[in-house]
């Protein structure tokens, strides 16, 4: 009728976004673009190198589009034959006659973007193979991360890393408050681990950074808490949407099964969080 009251939806103007009298485009994707959300933003292009054996991974795209990250869908290799996550597991008891689709069997069906795996891929000897995926760009301000506490008041968890970037330092996503509590003060990679010691994050982990791709497992110090990283300002955000995250298995006279035996509750040899059986093996090659 010409006249703006309370008979009218909006009173005034709806944005760019369809909100009354909204800011509009207020959320910025990885390539700066302004969008009214992360589901706006463009694809990103994700590779993945596997090594020969057990590579600790994570995912910082969203898999919607691999049916929402089912494996069946995700890692349809024959030459991947097992992946292992926090107390879950599955694998490919018969990868080269089982049909796509029907591969896969154990706990692990779907692909948590908070979670990380031990995936192994068996190539028949020392090499390593390349997996280009496509999606959207992790929103981390929804993902929350459940870290466990253990019976002795200090417990692991397998998390991703859900961004992009690589080398990004320790300090920047872990909040202080987390470490200055002495909550989070270890967190390891695939062969390389940071501790909190006198107010500064050191170690291998430490001086190479986080990176997207990886998979880290983070020790919690007392009651089990809600965690979420911190963001990453864009400056110096790669806007071409492309990372290529290479993982190398550790390397040991053990075989691959006994180097990566993953041990929640406990240290093995050498004070890790890994049995590695007293095998020798190099803490600082990636």
């Amino acid at each position: 009728d010409g006249i703006c009251d309370d008979v009218d939806d909006c009173v005034g103007e709806y944005d760019d976004c369809g909100v009354c009298n909204g800011p509009g485009a207020t959320y910025q994707c990885l390539d700066g673009m302004m969008t009214c959300g992360i589901h706006e933003c463009p694809e990103k292009e994700f590779t993945l190198v596997l090594n020969n054996g057990q590579n600790l991974i994570s995912f910082p795209i969203s898999l919607e589009e691999y049916n929402n990250g089912d494996i069946e869908v995700v890692f349809t290799d024959p030459r991947i034959v097992g992946i292992i996550g926090d107390g879950v597991a599955a694998a490919k008891p018969n990868p080269e006659t089982c049909e796509i689709g029907d591969c896969w069997e154990g706990s692990i069906t779907h692909i948590d973007p908070t979670a990380a795996y031990y995936v192994n891929i068996d190539l028949g000897g020392p090499g390593s193979e390349t997996f280009t995926y496509e999606g959207l760009s992790l929103d981390n301000e929804t993902l929350i991360y459940n870290l466990r506490s253990g019976t002795l008041g200090t417990g692991t968890t397998m998390v991703s890393f859900p961004f992009m970037e690589s080398n990004v330092s320790i300090e920047d996503v872990i909040d202080s408050s987390y470490s200055d509590s002495g909550q989070i003060i270890e967190i390891l990679g695939e062969g390389v681990a940071a501790s909190y010691i006198n107010g500064q994050w050191v170690g291998a982990l430490a001086d190479s950074g986080l990176s997207g791709g990886e998979g880290y497992i983070i020790r919690l110090y007392g009651d089990p808490i809600e965690f979420q990283w911190n963001p990453i300002h864009l400056t110096g955000r790669d806007s071409g949407g492309r990372t290529s995250i290479k993982l190398k298995s550790t390397t040991s006279q053990c075989n691959d099964s006994v180097a990566f035996n993953y041990n929640p509750n406990g240290r093995g040899c050498g004070g890790n969080l890994f049995n590695y059986e007293c095998c020798d093996y190099n803490v600082g090659e990636r």
